[in-house]
């Protein structure tokens, strides 16, 4: 069944735990049922950078303690200046390289315009060369208001730098608002689907919400990665209730399992 194939395969990002100790944050993930973890750099405790970071071995031992995978290490920073960004990027891939995680997420900056899409062009023949040193694959994840904002400016991309290396991060809730079908933007971009952001939404607000809460068909969007043949995990994205970020992680699996489970 489709449910028991799914029910091992969830996790959290981090970053709506960023103001949280991260023994407790692991520790609470695991008692919820998550499998996996999103390590996002905006946690200082993760950060190679910053110097709160628990250190390599550290972190190591709190996955393997509460049972948790690293299902990838990421870096936004689409407010960052460029020279920062890049900075925490190449942190952050040499870190997923350390782990064994080798895949690391990033997006793009906030400001639009021909010479902002040349700076990312030249920003992501940067990172993949640098990643590609580092076994580690890059993936891009497209998101409204930002330079590469859907799918057709993350094809732009990938043709501009006619580079096979670059993958996708693919973010449900960004993709039901910029494109027609979500389902067939899914079906679209296939085996380049490397990773993926779960949460519920409605149009035309960028917002992520609880499942439940949105217009998303769960049911339809599992089912299409399954078409697809996609092995990886689903990774929840709820990142804005950091005064509720335990509630909100507590309420979120069971409430996605409910949407799959009541289809079956």
């Amino acid at each position: 069944m489709l449910y028991d194939r799914l029910k091992n395969r969830f996790g959290f990002r981090l970053s709506g735990f960023k103001g949280c100790d991260l023994d407790s944050t692991l520790k609470l993930l695991a008692e919820c049922g998550y499998s996996a973890v999103e390590l996002c750099l905006e946690h200082p405790q993760v950060n190679p950078s910053n110097p709160n970071f628990i250190g390599l071995n550290s972190l190591k031992q709190a996955l393997k303690k509460y049972r948790l995978a690293a299902s990838s290490v990421s870096f936004h920073g689409k407010n960052e200046l460029w020279d920062l960004k890049e900075n925490y990027c190449k942190a952050g891939i040499s870190l997923a390289s350390e782990l064994e995680v080798n895949l690391f997420i990033t997006g793009s900056q906030t400001s639009g315009g021909l010479r902002n899409f040349s700076r990312m062009c030249d920003f992501s023949n940067d990172m993949i060369n640098f990643a590609g040193k580092s076994g580690v694959t890059l993936a891009l994840e497209p998101e409204p208001g930002t330079i590469i904002h859907d799918t057709a400016a993350a094809l732009k991309l990938m043709n501009a730098l006619q580079s096979e290396d670059l993958m996708l991060n693919l973010d449900i809730g960004h993709a039901y608002l910029t494109e027609k079908d979500l389902i067939q933007d899914i079906l679209q971009w296939d085996g380049r689907i490397v990773h993926t952001h779960i949460e519920d939404i409605k149009k035309p607000e960028h917002q992520h919400l609880l499942p439940g809460d949105g217009e998303i068909d769960f049911m339809q969007v599992f089912r299409a990665f399954e078409f697809i043949n996609y092995k990886g995990y689903y990774i929840i994205d709820l990142f804005d209730f950091s005064e509720q970020a335990d509630k909100i992680a507590r309420q979120a699996l069971p409430l996605l399992l409910t949407e799959v489970h009541d289809e079956l």
